[in-house]
């Protein structure tokens, strides 16, 4: 998936999704490469005091909102970078997380094309999904 992320297609544009007004010079915000973009960023966070302070009064609505806006001011190099610090915590690889026991029981429950498919995934799939006890409790299941 990584390569998957960075790889550009015909619409790719490093112009952000909306042309909003020029912000006014006393915000300014630090992209992720640390260039000033917008909001001056300040100490430690590199956000500004008024924004950590006040951020977590939001509400969850007002937090998507603002987090949609800001993605949306932003070139897409930008946002490919930040989709890329956001994927291990949206794509959790179970198979690497659980014990092996676990994982084994989960598969368990596929048909065999399916385990196959699992086994086509990565490396570390295909080693869980080619166990032996895997294969021999399913060559025991009633067709």
């Amino acid at each position: 998936m990584d390569g998957f992320a960075s790889q550009q297609d015909e619409g790719y544009s490093e112009a952000p999704l909306n042309q909003p007004l020029a912000p006014p010079p006393s915000l300014k915000l630090r992209d992720i490469s640390g260039a000033s973009s917008g909001l001056a960023a300040t100490s430690g966070s590199n956000l500004p005091e008024w924004l950590m302070r006040h951020i977590s009064t939001l509400s969850l609505r007002d937090k998507t909102n603002l987090a949609m806006a800001l993605l949306s001011d932003l070139p897409t190099g930008v946002v490919v970078q930040v989709v890329e610090q956001l994927n291990p915590r949206l794509y959790i690889d179970f198979i690497r997380c659980l014990p092996v026991e676990v994982c084994l029981k989960i598969l368990g429950y596929l048909d065999p094309v399916s385990l196959i498919h699992v086994a086509m995934a990565c490396h570390a799939w295909y080693e869980v999904a080619s166990d032996r006890r895997l294969w021999q409790a399913l060559a025991g299941r009633p067709r």
